[in-house]
């Protein structure tokens, strides 16, 4: 389950993602959000006064601004450097992060009038499970595709785990 609330007011919406099923929730309202340009989802985040989703085939889309149940069907953008499929969407400060199993695009608000973001950046690493990855300390830790704990250093992602932890990775 993945969830982010959103900037509306007086009643920010929460969005709840779960095995490609979204629900809104707002005021006390629990409701679906079906949407034929949404494909399902895998996670969701908040970035901006946007709700970002990510597929599995690596295809972001954003809702409209403070409002996320408006998906409009060019609001999206694919992933670019690496054709690796989709694992989750998160944010370190203000980049919104799409992060595959071999790679992580690093995407900024550039006010786009469709998909509000472009890629400034990509590196060639990802991860085994969205699951893994959290924010730490203003910037994001993941277990990396080749089976390291990593932390994200600018746009390196320094390896924080030792040959112990990783065995135990390898084992489960």
């Amino acid at each position: 389950v993945y969830m982010a609330v959103n900037r509306r007011s007086p009643n920010p919406q929460v969005v709840i993602v779960c095995d490609g099923i979204v629900k809104v929730a707002a005021g006390g309202v629990l409701s679906d959000l079906s949407d034929s340009d949404l494909p399902p989802p895998l996670s969701v985040t908040h970035l901006d006064g946007y709700m970002v989703f990510l597929d599995a085939i690596g295809r972001m889309t954003s809702t409209a601004i403070d409002d996320a149940s408006t998906v409009e069907a060019l609001d999206f953008a694919n992933a670019e450097s690496n054709r690796d499929g989709g694992v989750m969407v998160t944010t370190r400060g203000r980049e919104l992060l799409g992060v595959g199993y071999r790679s992580i695009e690093f995407w900024s608000n550039v006010g786009g009038s469709e998909f509000p973001f472009q890629r400034a950046n990509s590196i060639e690493i990802g991860t085994l499970s969205g699951k893994s990855v959290a924010t730490v300390d203003q910037t994001v830790a993941f277990v990396a595709h080749d089976g390291t704990v990593r932390l994200l250093d600018g746009y390196t992602a320094q390896r924080i785990s030792n040959h112990a932890v990783e065995r135990f990775i390898a084992d489960t």
